[in-house]
């Protein structure tokens, strides 16, 4: 039987106190760079706050990303892009000090964009632009609407530096009970699977297929070269039946304290997507 996943190198962490880390005042540098609204004071100062239940009962959908709801189907719809956001500051230190300012997304994986599943929107609207954000009031656990926002920048990555300094224990707590609960969705379990344990690449023979309008006559050396082809791509797809047994398996097995040691490892600050930039 296959053993589980052997836990990476781990970097041992002095962790600071999350105020003098001064998370508030650091942010990604491409947000930085950003120029502030010109509309950002007609935002009201003393925004009205909605209790979950009631975006749920108005605004519906399912998770579909980490802290983003999309609403599955073809039926009338209150947002036209059919998508929002719904985040909680305690878990995610980037995000605009208020509303109408820019900020970023912290996520270890993102699933694909709902138009790869569901197909396009009508109307040319996507799921990425101009999507409201509701943001989560630690103090009474409610949310405040602060704005329309688009993500339209993927994938900067926190470095090994960035993440010993700038991204406190809990929020690496929080990321690794989420990326092992017995519950997480289907599409976190294959992120896992593609970032942990590398499927195997076809190195064998390839030959170029012939034009479909010509005729050719085939060589018996021709013959003996399609012959090795599919030899190889048998192999190959046994390869593929062995990877997904085994890489399922050890998926499985994952625990928490791997996920943390991962985190301390310079490999996966530098292949995994963890910031993308909201503005």
């Amino acid at each position: 039987m296959p053993s589980p996943p052997s836990s990476p190198a781990t970097v041992v962490q002095q962790d600071l106190p999350v105020d003098k880390l001064s998370l508030n005042a650091w942010k990604p540098h491409f947000v930085k760079t950003l120029s502030p609204f010109s509309s950002i004071a007609k935002i009201p100062a003393n925004a009205v706050t909605f209790h979950a239940q009631f975006l749920e009962d108005h605004l519906g959908g399912t998770d579909w990303s980490p802290g983003l709801r999309f609403i599955v189907g073809t039926g009338t719809c209150i947002l036209k892009n059919r998508t929002y956001y719904m985040l909680d500051p305690t878990t995610e230190p980037y995000l605009p000090d208020g509303p109408g300012e820019h900020g970023a997304k912290l996520t270890a994986f993102f699933n694909v964009n709902p138009e790869a599943d569901q197909g396009d929107l009508p109307d040319g609207v996507t799921t990425w632009e101009n999507v409201p954000m509701f943001v989560e009031q630690p103090e009474t656990g409610r949310y405040v609407y602060y704005g329309n926002y688009s993500q339209a920048r993927w994938s900067d990555k926190l470095d090994i530096d960035t993440m010993m300094t700038r991204v406190p224990q809990h929020i690496k707590d929080f990321w690794a009970t989420e990326l092992t609960s017995t519950i997480r969705p289907k599409w976190m379990t294959q992120e896992l699977k593609k970032h942990f344990f590398k499927k195997p690449e076809y190195i064998g023979k390839i030959v170029a297929a012939p034009e479909a309008d010509t005729t050719t006559i085939t060589s018996e050396m021709e013959v003996k070269i399609d012959e090795k082809m599919a030899k190889d791509v048998r192999k190959y797809v046994e390869e593929l039946r062995e990877w997904e047994r085994e890489a399922n398996m050890k998926t499985a097995m994952i625990k928490k304290q791997f996920i943390l040691d991962a985190f301390e490892a310079v490999c996966f600050a530098r292949d995994v997507d963890w910031s993308d930039a909201l503005y």
